[in-house]
């Protein structure tokens, strides 16, 4: 069967149509999203280290810089080289962005070295970035049975630094 030129015209503006309408649909900018909002950026060391003064610094700053200048408040939450505030935002903190996490660097090993009170996934967390250049070194021994480099890589994340959870799991 044989569409004529009306035809034509008529499915072009249906699928122009279909295609425009969700560009006229009204969806929460991010902006709309963080204002008023309060960001609860946690601290796994206590006050008055090296941690506290990265994220103080941090929630002074930071805000400018994000859609809806959310404020930051700074929460400290120490346990364990900060295995306590990381085991928190795997599995009891909001998961709508309000909370992030300034974890020890190393702290995405924890599960790999098989620390028993590592109750997270590394892999599942969204790492944004450290305030720091430091380099985390896990030595796997001849008992692990590894036998390349690329093997060892394939078991190891490269993520490292501040991290934010969000989402479903």
């Amino acid at each position: 069967m044989h569409l004529g030129c009306w035809k034509r015209w008529h499915w072009l503006v249906l699928w122009a149509a279909i295609m425009l309408v969700p560009a006229g649909l009204r969806a929460e900018t991010t902006a709309d999203f963080s204002k008023g909002k309060v960001v609860h950026l946690v601290v796994g060391y206590p006050p008055g280290g090296g941690y506290d003064v990265f994220a103080r610094i941090l929630a002074q700053v930071v805000p400018r810089h994000l859609p809806g200048n959310p404020a930051i408040i700074v929460q400290y939450m120490p346990g364990a080289g900060s295995l306590t505030a990381t085991n928190y935002l795997y599995s009891s903190a909001e998961k709508d962005g309000t909370v992030i996490l300034a974890p020890s660097n190393s702290i995405a090993f924890a599960p790999l070295q098989g620390i028993n009170g590592a109750k997270f996934d590394p892999t599942r967390f969204n790492w944004i970035g450290s305030p720091s250049k430091e380099t985390g070194i896990l030595w796997a021994c001849p008992q692990l049975d590894t036998r390349s480099q690329d093997e060892v890589d394939s078991r190891l994340p490269r993520i490292s630094g501040f991290l934010s959870r969000h989402g479903a799991r």
